[in-house]
């Protein structure tokens, strides 16, 4: 029943057989160019994850810096409200000394008239 085989010569043996390894050849080279794209790829992942955490401790750092300045400027608007009340304090006392200062030059005016008239 060995009529439909046709015996193949060493020389297309050899020729398949060189096609098989050449054919096996790329798919190596292609095997290899996708593992390093790969590494790359991962590579491009993992920067990018630590970018992100960056970010986001940059972000967390600047709330807590506003935080912080808020803070500050609630302390320095009451610091100003006490400062406010006693500089009326010190005007109220001020003008009070210089009514009592004029009340008693007006009366030292009236003992030195009274005086000049004994």
């Amino acid at each position: 029943g060995g009529q439909g085989c046709v015996p193949l010569s060493p020389a297309s043996l050899r020729a398949r057989a060189e096609a098989q390894l050449q054919t096996l050849a790329q798919f190596e080279a292609l095997h290899a160019q996708l593992k390093a794209q790969r590494t790359h790829l991962e590579a491009t992942v993992v920067r990018s994850r630590t970018e992100a955490a960056r970010a986001r401790s940059e972000s967390a750092e600047a709330a807590a810096e506003l935080l912080l300045a808020k803070r500050e400027l609630v302390t320095a608007k009451e610091e100003l409200a006490g400062a406010r009340v006693q500089l009326g304090e010190a005007r109220a006392e001020r003008g009070a000394i210089r009514a009592a200062c004029e009340a008693s030059s007006v009366e030292a005016g009236v003992a030195q008239l009274a005086a000049a008239q004994a």
